[in-house]
């Protein structure tokens, strides 16, 4: 069940017998002249689908952002750093907790 679908009342009822939160990261960054910006984005969006069909697990919204220093230099690769993506993991840790 997707977090993003729910009411904060479904939350809560979904928190009163379970503590399982999924939480996937992605990233926009340059995968060569053949695909897309978003693949890293893309793909673990694929998995959790396969995973809500199977698991009856809350599922948060994608982060698309990431850490790329590396890949800077390719036009549409957004760079939070590596900082400031585990401050982003930690809040949105803290706040499900």
């Amino acid at each position: 069940m997707r977090l993003s679908h729910l009411s904060w009342v479904q939350v809560q009822e979904y928190f009163k017998n379970n503590d399982l939160v999924v939480l996937s990261s992605g990233s926009i960054e340059g995968h060569g002249k053949h695909n897309p910006l978003g693949v890293d984005t893309l793909v673990p969006d694929k998995l959790l689908d396969l995973i809500e069909e199977k698991c009856n697990c809350l599922i948060a919204p994608t982060m698309p952002y990431g850490a790329t220093d590396d890949l800077t230099a390719y036009p549409g690769t957004i760079n939070i750093g590596q900082e400031t993506m585990r401050l982003v993991v930690q809040s949105v840790a803290d706040s499900l907790i």
